[in-house]
């Protein structure tokens, strides 16, 4: 496209950059939240080729993509999603644990919406056998209005592949005969293959992949969405079963290797905590109030991390990378739950507002979470500023739970305080890695009626573990 205007999402060293120079496009905008590449572009110029950081060619914007996409609706001729990772990371599904905001059907509806007519989105990716990553993109396209009609054919979208690599091209309007005649002609000339959208279904594609794989369960092909944004996950957590079974050689090269990890961390997680429980239990006390109690501080310990992990992630999409996203969730939460755990240990609550304290918990972490993507239209100073403070009522009412009952019997039995403790502390390592486990499964709804159960139930037994300790 050569005099065209370009965004490409992501640093990604500058390769893209560089091959839209070669190409005669007009500008380049990267678009790259972490503030850390342009000073190591400043400070290493001889790392770069000079020519391609030019300031009358290339504009390095620090920001995230969705944010960009608000504050500039129109202007642009392409968009373009690098590769993410290498082959070998891609391959093992090292990423497939990690949000992705741009490749969700929200994310390239709005790339979409942020080009001229005649503008198009390029999303590569590496090849993979079996072709799931291809699958996964193809399904969230298909998802998205006015790209696919309902025979499965499209205008809108084709895909070049090459040995190693695909890239979908994804046009706001109809490719037109010259324009496809042209692409095929540079795919010819460079050993590419063309598939021009005539039959571009998900069938198309599941060569190289035999029934049982495709249709028996084993893969989650669901579109990415915002509420579960997940591109590169497609391992079914039903297939864990084949790999005791006579299927393991079939199923275990297509190990997410990060997913299998977090599944394994919360195995390994609930039986250290239940075993440890146990052991800590006191052994003088009412076996009648036991399981209560224990149901009490349990749901305390994994509703407090279902809450934070989701916030965590949610924030994903107004601030990256995702330890600057953490850092301006942990840290408020931790503040204002200790201001909260402060206040309720010091002020003798009334019964009511001690029940008010459960209520509230839940609205006020769905909607700090529902409001978590409006911020993406607001500058980045502003977001900072906002992002604690949609945290705090939910992080101060969260903090209140666990001193309340502790106080209602610690003076009389306090032999169930290091208890106490003990069960919120391992329930709290379970439900961190529950959580993710959830997100990645089953999307952030899931977390949402998980964090709300645990609290709902806290505050029906708060009554008996108050008495009973």
């Amino acid at each position: 496209m050569p005099g065209a205007k370009v965004v490409v999402a992501g640093f990604d060293g500058g390769e893209e950059a560089a091959r839209a120079r070669i190409h005669d496009v007009a500008s380049v905008s990267v678009v790259e939240p972490d503030k850390s590449i342009g000073r190591m572009i400043r400070g290493h110029p001889e790392l770069f080729k000079k020519w391609i950081f030019s300031p009358d060619f290339l504009s390095l914007i620090r920001s995230d993509v969705r944010s960009f996409y608000r504050s500039n609706p129109r202007g642009n001729d392409a968009v373009i999603y690098p590769i993410s990772g290498n082959m070998a990371s891609a391959t093992a599904g090292i990423s497939a644990a990690a949000e992705n905001y741009e490749l969700t059907v929200e994310g390239i509806s709005e790339a979409l919406g942020a080009l001229n007519p005649g503008g198009l989105v390029a999303i590569a990716g590496w090849n993979q056998a079996p072709p799931t990553g291809r699958l996964k993109i193809l399904n969230l396209l298909m998802e998205i209005p006015g790209l696919f009609r309902g025979d499965g054919v499209t205008d809108h979208v084709c895909l070049v592949t090459s040995w190693s690599t695909h890239v979908f091209l994804v046009k706001n309007n109809q490719f037109t005969r010259e324009e496809l005649s042209r692409l095929s002609e540079f795919c010819d000339s460079r050993g590419f293959s063309l598939n021009d959208g005539g039959e571009l279904s998900a069938l198309d594609f599941s060569h190289g992949m035999n029934e049982s794989d495709l249709w028996a369960g084993r893969l989650d092909l669901r579109p990415p969405r915002d509420n579960r944004p997940y591109p590169w996950h497609t391992f079914k957590t039903s297939s864990f079963r084949y790999l005791i079974g006579g299927a393991r050689e079939e199923v275990f090269p297509r190990i997410e290797w990060g997913f299998f990890f977090l599944i394994m961390t919360l195995i390994l997680s609930g039986a250290f905590a239940v075993v440890l429980i146990v052991i800590s239990r006191p052994r003088n006390g009412n076996p009648s109030t036991s399981f209560p109690f224990f149901v009490y501080f349990s749901c305390l310990g994994v509703g407090y991390m279902v809450f934070e992990v989701l916030l965590i992630k949610k924030s994903g999409i107004v601030l990256a990378p995702p330890a600057v996203a953490a850092a301006y969730v942990l840290a408020p939460f931790l503040l204002f739950s200790g201001l909260g755990s402060h206040m309720a240990g010091r002020i003798t609550w009334h019964p009511t507002i001690i029940r008010a304290v459960f209520l509230l918990i839940i609205p006020c972490g769905v909607g700090a979470s529902a409001m978590l993507v409006h911020l993406v239209s607001i500058p980045e100073p502003a977001r900072l500023f906002l992002i604690p403070m949609l945290m705090a009522p939910a992080a101060f009412l969260m903090g209140m739970p666990f001193p309340l009952a502790l106080k209602s019997f610690s003076h009389r039995r306090e032999t169930l305080v290091p208890w106490a403790w003990a069960i919120s502390g391992y329930m709290s390592v379970v439900g961190s890695s529950l959580a993710g486990v959830l997100a990645v499964t089953a999307g952030f709804v899931a977390l949402i009626l998980l964090g709300a159960a645990c609290y709902l139930f806290a505050a029906l037994l708060f009554g008996k573990v108050a008495k009973g300790g």
